[in-house]
């Protein structure tokens, strides 16, 4: 199974831990982490992913995220399609412009996941799953917290 997640959930362990939600969201990537790290999902990345994580101000934060990226076994590079996609969930879905680009990076490197903490991204769930499955993808946009329980327990098992 093959995972994409934008830049905030990889900075959530790196965020305010005393707040319970993002305690929790840190502590689902971490578990992502570790399933990633045993084999049993695998990570993709993007270019705008990798220009958001160098925006990073903190180098330590910077240096500790870009090993995580190190994890992601695939790569979607920019293309025409995708920065059509892209414009598309921005006017249609409300999404912001690099938001869209990271769902669309998600559909066009095949993952069945596009992950994020981002609220207004993911109260978007429905539009964006129109208008990539219009354009004949199937990622399902959703919170880390939620990818941890909906993940069946066979695939991280196996």
């Amino acid at each position: 199974m093959l995972i994409y997640c934008d830049t905030n959930v990889y900075h959530r362990p790196f965020n305010d831990l005393t707040q319970s939600r993002i305690r929790r969201e840190a502590v689902a990537f971490v578990n992502i982490i570790e399933w990633v790290e045993r084999g049993k999902i695998s990570l993709l990345k993007s270019e705008v992913l990798e220009f958001e994580i160098e925006q990073t101000h903190d180098s330590e934060i910077r240096s500790k995220v870009s090993t995580y990226l190190r994890l992601c076994k695939y790569d979607v590079r920019a293309t025409d399609e995708q920065l059509a996609l892209a414009q598309r969930l921005e006017k249609e879905c409300a999404l912001k412009g690099r938001d869209a680009l990271h769902i669309a990076a998600a559909c066009l490197g095949k993952a069945s996941y596009c992950v994020s903490c981002d609220d207004r991204m993911t109260k978007r769930v429905e539009c964006c799953a129109k208008v990539t499955r219009e354009n004949g993808f199937q990622v399902m946009l959703i919170n880390p917290v939620e990818l941890v329980k909906v993940l069946p327990n066979e695939e991280i098992n196996k």
